[in-house]
């Protein structure tokens, strides 16, 4: 990352910057289509190094709460839950309700169609407790 920005900061990134092509396509046009070539300058590697350290720092939050999220899941499985059926079951509630309509069922269709039975059984027993 230092000798990334030190390359930045001393001009030669990339090689000769007379000799760098802009970019085939970009998503940023001047108004009329035409794409807007960004120029070496101090802005540019200014927002270029910020946005490198706010990456990374946003990496770093997203290791740490993936590292929380994990000793939750290792908890569960403690008390018995599947990881992967708890899992799935968020991913569930993310869904929209259109997105859940017939889930359920399609589920159980494919776990059928695939020689996958369901357990009936143990549903019954826990139903009192």
């Amino acid at each position: 990352m230092e000798a990334a920005k030190e390359k930045a900061l001393d001009g030669t990134v990339g090689g000769d910057l007379d000799e760098m092509k802009p970019p085939e396509s970009t998503e940023n046009t001047d108004g009329g289509g035409v794409p807007v070539t960004p120029q070496p300058n101090d802005v540019i590697n200014q927002a270029v190094r910020k946005a490198v350290d706010d990456i990374e720092t946003l990496k770093a939050e997203r290791k740490n709460i993936n590292a929380q999220i994990s000793a939750i899941i290792e908890d569960l499985e403690a008390k018995g839950i599947n990881r992967h059926s708890f899992r799935y079951t968020m991913r569930v509630l993310e869904m929209s309700e259109d997105q859940r309509g017939g889930l359920d069922l399609s589920y159980l269709l494919c776990r059928q169609a695939t020689g996958m039975s369901f357990q009936h059984d143990w549903i019954d027993e826990t139903q009192g407790e």
